[in-house]
């Protein structure tokens, strides 16, 4: 599924599978101030709770429990953050596949940042925020075994 993100900066788009998962991902990205729009409906979180809303949609408590739990799914739904309207998306998909492998990441910093009217890097956070859940997650492995 691809959802929009709501804020109040530039148009992005966040896809996934299980809505859980990009409901906790985009909580993270906007400190509960974004919301989606599309088939799953999240509220931005300025005057109510997200850890509610969440509870209540999800029933799973989001800190720590599924943030913890999930770690590497939520780094994933991160990793998808796109600017602009799910034709957009598709758009850099095809040029995506069109190119070798090691071109990609530099083609969709451009790409994204070409397309980034504010000053509120939306992008560049989801980035950063994979970065450090996907090490967080695999650290959290490394503990397991």
């Amino acid at each position: 599924m691809i959802l929009e993100i709501v804020n109040p900066s530039d148009a992005c788009t966040i896809q996934g599978d299980d809505p859980a998962v990009l409901a906790a991902a985009t909580i993270v990205l906007g400190d509960g101030k974004y919301g989606l729009s599309g088939d799953l409906e999240m509220p931005p979180f300025i005057l109510c709770d997200a850890e509610e809303w969440f509870c209540e949609h999800f029933h799973a408590k989001l800190i720590p429990d599924f943030l913890n739990a999930c770690a590497e799914q939520i780094a994933d739904a991160l990793d998808t953050v796109t600017y602009g309207s799910e034709a957009d998306l598709a758009e850099l998909t095809e040029a995506l596949s069109l190119m070798p492998e090691d071109a990609r990441a530099g083609y969709k910093v451009k790409w994204m940042d070409r397309r980034r009217s504010s000053m509120n890097n939306i992008g560049a956070r989801a980035a950063q925020l994979g970065k450090l859940m996907h090490r967080k997650a695999a650290e959290a492995e490394k503990e397991k075994k």
